[in-house]
């Protein structure tokens, strides 16, 4: 609403642009039901007048409940007090005075009261941070953002589940970073000795492992340069000290890879399990180790994928931003399995990961026992699925640019990480370069 003022008001509120008044409040209203019933509440009201220019001011109304429910006929909104009729006057009294001195207090720091110390039981002040938005105690902490940022993550539709929960992983630690030092962590703040204080926590506090504060720090440095691209549209305040090569600690764990043989991927794909859960497991872990798929990607292919004769084509779930394409011969072995469910391995092979990777144990312990010479290990992920295709790939004597192209990777380094060659084959490779 607006309506017209005085000159002199005009300019007064020119100059502090707001004006709020604070009262001790009843609307009057009696509960219709419950324990309050034909009682009515008592409130503190704000009203924020700001100055609009040309002698006009937009009126505001915020309200703080105190909790306290008295007789209508014992409140007046003239005086702004209870009469002594009213039943535990003194403490219900007291009550409303204290909500008003704090709301009050508030107010006339303009913000600079910390609320979160401000407790008086079942009091609400949440609301009453809207009065002074644009002060650093009201604004988005670092923790808020993080979240806000998961969010957004988890709904992007490219994200996976995992990468989600490792970013409210980090979001958790950042707010408990903040809980051990005693202060709140925003935006601005984040520079090179905030980053030695929080790894001096990861690493004294917490015991991380350098792999573990390394995987911290580049999902940190993500959510900063989602919010560095939108910094003016949501009005931060921030710098870009997180791009420099020194900030950030902590070690990328060097996962060495772990294939399968020849000999114990033909084990796996031609032995059957009576046991269901067994045998679902050991059809995923076929599909991976004859297409190198992700997990990610195993409930993902449908007819669509394979409308070219011969071939399987997809997008991998964790490249598609980059829109790489896999395109690879369809292997009869896959073929397989993926004939048994019409192509459609959505419905059938919907396990999710943290039961997965238990299951790929339990089928490994199965066939140590059932195979003794063939020498498998319970020691496997779905991650050496992938291994295990591309390693028996390398053995096999495939041209490295048709593994890049089956695999959807684009860099020869990158590729080098899924290799694991056993001695055996070594041994073979040698023998290749004695002479006769």
């Amino acid at each position: 609403m607006a309506k017209s003022v005085s000159k002199e008001v005009a300019e007064s509120w020119a100059y502090t642009n707001t004006k709020h008044n604070v009262r001790r409040f009843s609307q009057n209203r009696p509960a219709k039901k419950g324990d309050n019933k034909g009682k009515v509440k008592i409130e503190i009201e704000v009203l924020s007048y700001t100055y609009g220019g040309t002698n006009q001011y937009h009126r505001e109304r915020l309200l703080i409940d105190t909790t306290i429910w008295v007789d209508k006929g014992n409140w007046s909104n003239k005086t702004q007090k209870l009469s002594k009729k009213e039943s535990d006057y003194d403490y219900k009294s007291n009550k409303i005075d204290a909500v008003y001195s704090t709301v009050l207090s508030y107010i006339n720091s303009k913000g600079q009261i910390d609320l979160d110390q401000a407790y008086i039981e079942g009091v609400d002040y949440g609301n009453l941070r809207e009065v002074f938005p644009n002060r650093k105690e009201n604004r988005k902490t670092f923790h808020d953002l993080f979240i806000d940022f998961k969010n957004y993550r988890a709904t992007d539709n490219e994200t996976a589940e995992s990468t989600v929960k490792r970013i409210g992983t980090v979001a958790i630690s950042i707010k408990n970073f903040d809980t051990y030092r005693g202060r709140k962590t925003y935006i601005e703040d984040i520079s090179f000795i905030w980053s030695d204080n929080y790894n001096q926590w990861m690493v004294q506090e917490k015991e991380y492992k350098p792999a573990t504060i390394h995987r911290n720090y580049e999902i940190l440095k993500n959510c900063l340069r989602y919010y560095w691209k939108r910094r003016d549209e949501l009005q931060l305040e921030m710098n870009n000290k997180f791009e420099d090569p020194d900030f950030g600690y902590g070690k990328k764990a060097a996962n060495a890879p772990h294939a399968l043989s020849i000999e114990q991927r033909e084990i796996l794909f031609n032995h059957k399990f009576k046991k269901p859960y067994l045998e679902k497991a050991r059809k995923m872990m076929c599909i991976q180790a004859f297409t190198g798929c992700r997990y990610s990607d195993i409930k993902l292919f449908a007819p669509a994928n394979f409308k070219q004769s011969g071939k399987l084509i997809y997008t991998p779930k964790k490249t598609k931003r980059w829109d790489i394409e896999v395109v690879q011969p369809l292997n009869p072995n896959a073929e397989a399995i993926f004939k048994e469910v019409n192509y459609y391995t959505g419905e059938e092979y919907k396990t999710s990961h943290q039961k997965y990777n238990p299951y790929i144990i339990d089928v490994f312990e199965a066939l140590k026992e059932e195979f003794p010479d063939a020498k498998f290990t319970a020691d496997y992920t779905s991650h050496n699925m992938r291994d295990t295709f591309i390693s028996i790939c390398v053995k096999s004597g495939v041209n490295f640019k048709s593994i890049l192209k089956w695999s959807g990777l684009t860099k020869y380094e990158t590729l080098d990480h899924y290799i694991d060659l056993d001695d055996e084959f070594e041994k073979k490779e040698m023998e290749k370069t004695v002479l006769e």
